[in-house]
């Protein structure tokens, strides 16, 4: 959700998703698609990708959504990351109902907004 509403509130700037624990094969969860709306164009084609050394690599700086990510992508790739919301963890919705993926939107945009 990150990665699509990044590229629509701030079309400047290259954005990636990954994920720390990406099942091989899967797909968006079907809240995602319900959650972003209108941004739902800029996941239709998307896979969940697990995050490698390449795409750290490649990233001007790397955001996190929890200080356990923060400290796994260091931990891994040697790479500081940085919380995306300095004051708190953006809650993973994964496996919740559709209101827990639009607070969890709700919260990146936020985020993104203070620090973008």
């Amino acid at each position: 959700m990150a990665e699509a509403l990044g590229k629509q509130r701030f079309p400047g700037h290259l954005w990636r998703s990954r994920g720390l624990a990406v099942v091989p094969g899967s797909t968006p969860a079907q809240h995602t698609a319900v959650a972003l709306g209108d941004m739902n164009e800029h996941v239709e084609n998307h896979v969940p990708t697990l995050v490698t050394a390449t795409d750290v690599e490649w990233a001007d700086a790397v955001y996190a959504m929890t200080t356990r990510h923060v400290e796994e992508l260091a931990q891994r790739f040697k790479m500081p990351a940085i919380r995306l919301d300095e004051q708190s963890d953006v809650a993973d919705p994964f496996g919740g109902d559709a209101a827990r993926y639009r607070r969890s939107l709700d919260h990146i945009e936020q985020a993104m907004l203070e620090r973008f």
